[in-house]
């Protein structure tokens, strides 16, 4: 799903467990890492296209580092942050 906020969707890990993911549209705060926070609108059309053609997507992520969103469904969804994503 895409509010235009946040892009949540689902993800199978390598044992087939189902795991809500997402990310927002923008980082919380300046990009930093190595490499940089890229343009994340890439990040967001990178899972759709992977999704669309049953590619695989790798993320890579810190679970120490997180926020929360409220989904405009009504859910509160945490987010980790994402160091980069591939497809």
């Amino acid at each position: 799903m895409d509010d235009g906020v946040a892009f949540t969707f689902f993800v199978k890990d390598p044992q087939e467990l189902l795991y809500l993911c997402g990310f927002m549209h923008w980082p919380m705060s300046a990009p930093t890492g190595e490499p940089p926070v890229p343009d994340l609108s890439t990040w967001v059309e990178t899972v759709k296209y992977c999704s669309r053609n049953d590619k695989m997507v790798q993320i890579n992520f810190d679970d120490t580092i997180s926020i929360f969103y409220n989904a405009w469904w009504g859910d509160e969804l945490k987010f980790f942050q994402v160091n980069w994503l591939t497809g």
